[in-house]
């Protein structure tokens, strides 16, 4: 069983493993693709605050990035402003055209 991080840990957690990505020369789709879901995940925290997911209502999973994303049926059943966030978010970080997870 899985254990939920406490979004104090989280937070210092991603920003840790996002400075690794991007300085660490990344050369790599793995840590180019983490690195995109990563400020993704940012930019819905512009519009939610912390923690995104559960302000937004969006169902989320691990990608496999590594990086949490909503499901398709947590966007198509997600409200109109957090589809157009979302979206929005998909298309500043280069994604809007990366399949979501089932």
């Amino acid at each position: 069983m899985l254990k939920k991080i406490k979004h104090t840990t989280a937070l210092p957690l991603l920003i840790g493993l996002a400075t690794v990505a991007t300085c660490s020369y990344a050369d790599t789709r793995g840590q180019i693709m983490f690195s995109k879901y990563l400020k993704y995940g940012f930019c819905m925290e512009k519009f939610y605050g912390q923690p995104w997911t559960e302000k937004s209502k969006l169902q989320t999973v691990m990608n496999r990035w590594g990086a949490q994303e909503p499901t398709v049926a947590g966007i198509a059943n997600a409200q109109p402003d957090v589809k157009a966030h979302d979206m929005q978010c998909r298309i500043e970080n280069g994604i809007q055209d990366e399949p979501r997870p089932r």
